[in-house]
């Protein structure tokens, strides 16, 4: 994986751009600090990192590795964090990718790397790895792997018919008999590596364009009602929940500029209809940031659910995931 800059305002330059402050003096170390795990932006010991410490570590750390791929594995190496920095402030590695400025485009690479480096994990663990074991230990992230061959559960058949009967793996292939996979894994997985045969693209990750002043800027596509792109803030979620609300057992009966934003009634059961007081956030952890007594609400509808201490007795629903799951 490499990110590709995105050279609209100068396209003879091939090198990576960024509109945001100058990178910290001395990126140009970060492949030999990948190798020692220190380097510019390593953390003061003892002290957590803020979010803006973070992203500036991610830029200079993409940066100062040419634009090509730098994996979570390898950031906490240049940058002398730990995984704990990234937990509460970001929901994954791709999440802190965006928030440095980084959006997916397109290319190219051989599935067969992909699956390579998948049996290279496994090997290293001598076992087969979770999602998080891959994020952690791979060169492309679980996302990557199953956007490609599907469920993660069918990555061992899609593994065995990408490794034949070679030596080259079969200390891996011994790791998970055959007849130990199971009938999702085998043979979803086994069509997987065959229909991945070629090379096709791929998400890598590329600079955005810069913003005309003046305009406004939309979502991405969603197509979903009258609503043509997904949310960009609060006033979008109420719109897309105006949209689904019937949908999902709700029925809308007051709505205020006040705390909480919404009164509404929601199904319960088979026949009734219960209260229920509803705040309206675009990011669920606003809620928190916002300064809202979680007493006065009953449930957080939001486009991103990203807080992961919310308090059990509210409930979230996160608009993306019934778009996702409804098939939208």
């Amino acid at each position: 994986m490499v990110y590709i800059a995105d050279d609209t305002a100068n396209p003879t330059s091939p090198r990576l751009r960024r509109t945001g402050p100058a990178s910290p003096k001395g990126c140009a170390g970060t492949s030999k600090a990948l190798r020692h795990g220190s380097g510019p932006f390593a953390k003061r010991t003892g002290a957590g990192a803020s979010k803006e410490e973070v992203l500036k570590a991610v830029r200079g750390a993409v940066e100062g590795a040419g634009g090509r791929m730098v994996s979570l594995k390898e950031f906490l190496l240049v940058s002398g964090m730990e995984a704990e920095d990234l937990r509460g402030l970001f929901t994954g590695w791709d999440e802190a990718l965006r928030a440095a400025g980084f959006v997916p485009c397109d290319s190219r690479i051989d599935p067969r790397r992909l699956l390579g480096d998948w049996g290279k994990v496994a090997r290293r663990l001598r076992r087969v790895p979770s999602r998080k074991e891959y994020d952690r230990e791979g060169k492309y992230g679980a996302a990557e792997l199953t956007r490609r061959f599907g469920a993660w559960t069918t990555m061992p058949g899609a593994f065995r018919a990408f490794a034949g009967d070679g030596k080259r793996w079969r200390d891996v292939l011994a790791l998970f008999p055959e007849s130990r996979l199971g009938d999702e894994e085998s043979p979803a997985g086994g069509e997987a590596a065959r229909r991945e045969a070629e090379p096709e693209q791929r998400r890598v990750w590329c600079r955005p364009g810069v913003r005309l002043g003046g305009r406004p800027v939309c979502g991405d596509p969603l197509g979903v009602g009258a609503m043509r792109n997904a949310p960009m803030n609060e006033q979008g979620v109420v719109f897309l929940f105006a949209i689904l609300a019937e949908g999902m057992g709700f029925h809308v009966e007051a709505l205020q500029a006040g705390f909480p934003d919404c009164e509404a009634r929601r199904r319960v059961g088979t026949s009734g209809w219960q209260a229920r007081r509803i705040e309206f956030e675009y990011e669920s952890r606003n809620f928190h940031e916002h300064g809202h007594a979680p007493e006065g609400c009953d449930m957080i509808v939001c486009w991103v659910h990203n807080w992961a201490e919310c308090p059990k007795h509210l409930e979230v629903i996160e608009l993306s995931k019934v778009v996702k799951d409804s098939g939208s």
